[in-house]
């Protein structure tokens, strides 16, 4: 049994450190790659570069389209910062996340919170990162514009961003 705990736990440690490099290989690669940015975030959306929510949220009016558009300074794509909080909407009450702690459970904790109050796609993107501190504020103030159009794609790129802060979770038997 010690054989194979020992075996379960070397193999963990493989997987996780072939995460870590495969992480850091890609973010260098994005990061050297202006054009290798685009076609990452193109090949997250899908070969017509939709996702199932974009049509949804990305709804345009000619009065929309009449207003110059302000600098950009989020990752959303069109639609989802006008969308409005609800009018009962308070702070959620809950530690901001760093990167040093468990991911998983602070997407279920703000995601546990913020659905008291709606279920709305938008409104849990434009929330998500006051959840956020130091070094994963840090992160997603640098993600691409328009490189998030649902919850899904920013849950999903936080977890990617932050695999490595994830607890190794070994199974003990006795």
């Amino acid at each position: 049994m010690n054989r194979q705990l020992e075996e379960l736990r070397l193999k963990n440690e493989e997987e996780l450190n072939a995460l870590r490099e495969e992480n850091q290989r890609m973010r260098a690669q994005i990061e050297q790659n202006p054009l290798q940015r685009e076609k990452s975030r193109t090949n997250e959306e899908g070969g017509d570069g939709t996702r199932r929510d974009l049509s949804r949220i990305q709804t345009t009016t000619n009065q929309t389209e009449a207003r110059p558009k302000a600098a950009r300074r989020h990752p959303f794509v069109d639609g989802i910062m006008e969308v409005e909080l609800p009018a009962r909407w308070k702070g959620l009450t809950m530690s901001q996340y760093d990167g040093t702690t468990d991911l998983e459970e602070h997407v279920d904790v703000f995601t546990t919170q913020a659905r008291l109050y709606t279920l709305d796609d938008a409104i849990l993107c434009r929330v998500f990162p006051t959840s956020l501190k130091g070094p994963a504020l840090n992160w997603f103030t640098r993600l691409p514009p328009n490189s998030v159009d649902c919850f899904d794609t920013l849950a999903t790129r936080f977890g990617i961003q932050f695999a490595t802060s994830k607890p190794d979770h070994l199974l003990w038997h006795w």
